[in-house]
């Protein structure tokens, strides 16, 4: 299930949030490439935006009936349901109806498995079915699905609780229909009142028809833009709730263009969210990591005995950051795929290793320790950012930006090396 985001009621003060308002705008300034139209009216077309960069399916209507005898698989049928509610809690619902063509089409989808966070959600399979082409129907039963920990929760517990449900489809061969139908609950916010949500359309596969559908609060805030492929939503109010339907496919070969590592990242096909502006967002991540900035005791002895006889700001820099890169271990999991509050600076220090935000939170606390300022600059790494939608979503990795060095300095702590 895509994240189902969520928001800090907590508060900065005024000076904690001007930083970051600079911070986000240093970050678009340097990395953006993409337009700059603002989220913020929320009276504005049900704050719906839609870009058409060209067509991403073709009709296949007309003309000659399309051969996919060559393709592994074709997705005869994929829905996806979403609600949210003002909350941050939700649901999703997706069925998928797959006409298996070669034994490579049954080897992958042989094994299914359905991704979940094991705190905040909890996933039911309503069934898994395979019919054959005489019209027998076999069911695998959701009891013979195993419950197992996703592999970056096997690789950093302490990080995710990424869970994952694994179930052998039974009896699956070319030629049949294989067909799932799985609901997603989020029963507890990691922060109520805000939410967000990415989907990018299916492309990997020929898809006959691919219905999205995402209902939210007709009464709150919430930021939609589609940016492909070139359809349109249909919006509908009622009872409190507005819905937003689309409706597309994919028709061309899978197999005609299987280079995609040359292909730039695919901005999302659709992306909402109830932040009205990013340093709304700068806010709510401020309010998560400054509690654990805390300059203890043990912060700042290892501190001093890092910068013992440095005598300028960029020797202390140097020293610490050579320390928190070179001798802890880096976790590699994206930001947002884990928590997104850090551990604490303490814990950090005596864990001896982090994820992207850890590492970050004892960089800067030891620098608070002997005077230099830090902030974290949320950046998503290896994509372009979208400044048009303010969400958590965009960003999968947390670097250190140092404001007040001339010229301002960038770190990342993680690659374990030394500058």
């Amino acid at each position: 299930m895509e994240r189902l985001g969520i928001r800090s009621n907590c508060h900065t003060n005024p000076g904690a949030s001007a930083h970051l308002r600079l911070l986000f705008a240093v970050i678009f300034s340097s990395i953006c490439t993409v337009g700059s139209a603002s989220p913020q009216n929320p009276s504005t077309s049900n704050n719906l935006q839609t870009t058409s960069p060209g067509n991403a399916s073709k009709d296949g209507g007309q003309g000659t009936k399309p051969d996919y005898s060559s393709e592994n698989v074709v997705i005869e049928d994929l829905s996806t349901e979403v609600a949210f509610s003002d909350d941050g809690t939700g649901w999703q619902e997706q069925a998928v109806r797959v006409h298996i063509l070669s034994q490579a089409g049954v080897q992958q989808f042989g094994v299914l498995n359905f991704p979940y966070t094991g705190e905040n959600e909890r996933l039911e399979i309503v069934y898994v079915r395979v019919t054959k082409a005489s019209g027998m129907v076999t069911a695998t039963a959701a009891s013979n699905a195993q419950d197992i920990a996703a592999e970056v929760s096997r690789v950093a517990p302490m990080y995710s609780d990424t869970r994952e449900k694994q179930i052998p489809v039974k009896a699956l061969g070319v030629g049949d229909v294989l067909e799932w139908r799985i609901r997603n609950v989020r029963v507890k916010p990691e922060a109520p009142g805000q939410f967000w949500y990415t989907r990018e359309f299916a492309q990997d596969n020929v898809v006959l028809q691919e219905t999205l559908r995402v209902t939210v609060p007709a009464a709150k805030y919430v930021f939609v833009k589609a940016s492909s492929p070139n359809i349109n939503a249909e919006i509908t109010e009622n009872n409190g709730l507005r819905t937003y339907f689309w409706k597309t496919s994919h028709l061309e070969s899978a197999k005609q263009d299987q280079d995609t590592a040359s292909h730039p990242k695919r901005a999302p096909s659709v992306q909402l969210t109830t932040f009205k502006s990013w340093e709304e967002v700068g806010r709510w991540y401020d309010a998560l990591q400054k509690s654990r900035l805390e300059t203890t005791p043990a912060i700042r002895a290892k501190a001093a005995e890092l910068v013992a006889g440095a005598t300028t700001d960029d020797a202390k820099l140097a020293a610490i950051y050579r320390f928190v890169s070179t001798e802890f271990r880096y976790i590699s999991i994206s930001f947002g795929q884990g928590r997104y509050q850090p551990h604490s600076a303490d814990e950090v220090l005596l864990n001896q290793y982090g994820d992207c935000k850890d590492k970050h939170t004892l960089f800067a606390a030891l620098l608070k320790s002997v005077g230099i300022e830090a902030w974290p600059a949320l950046i998503g790494a290896g994509g372009k950012m979208d400044p048009d939608v303010p969400s958590p979503a965009q960003f999968n990795h947390v670097i250190t930006y140092v404001p007040n060095h001339a010229p301002p300095v960038w770190r990342d702590t993680t690659p374990e090396v030394s500058p």
